[in-house]
């Protein structure tokens, strides 16, 4: 399994619990199943950290655009691996 980039990844603070969201980039040709198991195993292992309630993970294949762009926004700051 080839594992993604982390393109971007936001984290919200609720009460002692946080919530998190994370857009990783996948290859272009992979499958609609390997995404789905490379994006289930990543949720899995951000939410097996103990402040970590929920993990929301986003999956695209390309980074040339701005993620923050595309949604709403929550608030809060959005965190760029670059």
């Amino acid at each position: 399994m080839v594992h993604p980039s982390l393109i971007w990844q936001r984290i919200i603070v609720l009460g002692a619990n946080l919530f998190t969201s994370v857009l990783t980039a996948t290859a272009r040709a992979q499958s609609l199943q390997e995404a789905h198991d490379i994006g289930e195993s990543l949720q899995q292992k951000v939410e097996s950290l103990d402040d970590v309630e929920r993990a929301f993970v986003h999956l695209d294949f390309e980074t040339s655009h701005d993620p923050s762009t595309e949604h709403k926004q929550w608030g809060t700051q959005a965190f760029s691996s670059d």
